[in-house]
């Protein structure tokens, strides 16, 4: 009897018990391999501004539609260490890779998210509900086909004209948050870089989001401007799902549920993590080998040894190497693990 094998008999009481301590792995999975829907969600939620008791305000921009402006935009924020929430145009997104890429940039030094700014920044409200479900979400679906990287269910109407069909709409779309603003010193217009951080530190308030564009002629000026005097005045920058997710643990993950209960505790104790410090990502899938992983450690059987490199128990699982050609423990011990203690199967094929 492997030693696997042996330790999963030793201690079926306590991985059962381990299991249910954190919060049930079914139900956690169940989480996971299910993926979200939007539909499902009561409805999306029209936000103007974040919490007035945080001391805490959000940059946001739009308009992808200049590379040299952009990219000095953006150049300025990550210069500056200024988290922002991007709203991008999908036929932004397709026309300037040197905006994208700098977006990317900004998104690995965890400053940056990306929202929906819609395909072509059409008046929604003018459209047919058709013409709708159409634009929604063009923008973030161009980034993610051209760059891979992620972007948030948050979505900001053109020109922040918006109503209950498209409200609606963003809802069937996978939006759960429509993102408009409470300050605006119309940069587009092209006032000086002190003119418009003056109006944005003077309006500036607990919660506030404030809207400029990627496009505007002196906003990159004005960035480092902004940014030293708001945090002269005790503001935290932050991204705008920063702000609305508060105390919550990740703004996706509904309080109070035991689905969010089991989520916590997975997370508390290291077994599972979000995709970054605002999302859980229920929408994105598991592999088995994740699913082995996540049950070996949650019931407390896995051991240093890798079990049964010689005489593994799926013919489609090997062993891997790192470079200095040591064996590697994800994912085949984990999966020799889980499947000593019964916790992961196989078919009739021979494989996992």
């Amino acid at each position: 009897m492997n030693f696997a094998r042996r330790k999963c008999r030793e201690s079926h009481g306590r991985i059962r018990r381990g299991l249910m301590a954190c919060g049930g792995l079914v139900l956690l999975l169940s989480v996971v391999l299910i993926p979200w829907t939007s539909a499902s969600a009561a409805s999306a939620s029209v936000v103007y501004r974040g919490s007035a008791e945080r001391r805490q305000i959000a940059l946001t921009f739009d308009d992808n539609t200049s590379a040299s402006r952009g990219v000095a935009v953006l150049r300025a924020l990550q210069k500056n260490k200024v988290p922002a929430t991007l709203f991008v145009i999908g036929t932004g997104v397709e026309a300037y890779p040197s905006i994208n890429a700098e977006i990317l940039k900004g998104m690995a030094a965890g400053l940056f998210e990306v929202g929906d700014h819609t395909r072509s920044h059409p008046v929604l409200t003018s459209l047919a509900s058709a013409s709708i479900a159409q634009q929604i979400g063009g923008g973030t679906d161009a980034f993610r086909r051209l760059t891979g990287a992620r972007t948030v269910p948050s979505f900001r109407p053109p020109y922040g004209a918006t109503d209950s069909r498209v409200a609606s709409i963003a809802v069937s779309e996978g939006f759960r948050h429509l993102v408009l603003w409470d300050v605006d010193p119309r940069d587009w217009a092209g006032g000086s870089a002190t003119s418009i951080a003056d109006h944005v530190v003077g309006h500036a308030h607990n919660g506030a989001i404030v809207v400029m564009h990627l496009s505007a002629p002196n906003t990159a000026a004005a960035i480092p401007m902004i940014a030293s005097r708001l945090r002269a005045k005790g503001y935290e920058l932050v991204t705008v799902s920063t702000m609305l997710k508060g105390d919550r643990l990740f703004l996706d993950v509904s309080s109070g549920s035991e689905a969010s209960a089991a989520i916590a505790e997975m997370v508390e104790g290291g077994y599972m993590n979000g995709y970054d410090r605002n999302y859980f990502g229920p929408s994105d899938t598991i592999t088995r080998a994740q699913v082995a992983k996540v049950a070996s450690l949650v019931g407390g059987i896995h051991t240093d040894p890798i079990d049964n490199l010689d005489a593994p128990t799926f013919a489609d699982v090997r062993s891997t190497k790192d470079p200095q050609g040591a064996p590697l423990a994800y994912p085949f011990d984990f999966i020799e693990e889980a499947a000593a203690a019964g916790l992961v199967g196989k078919d009739a094929r021979p494989g996992m």
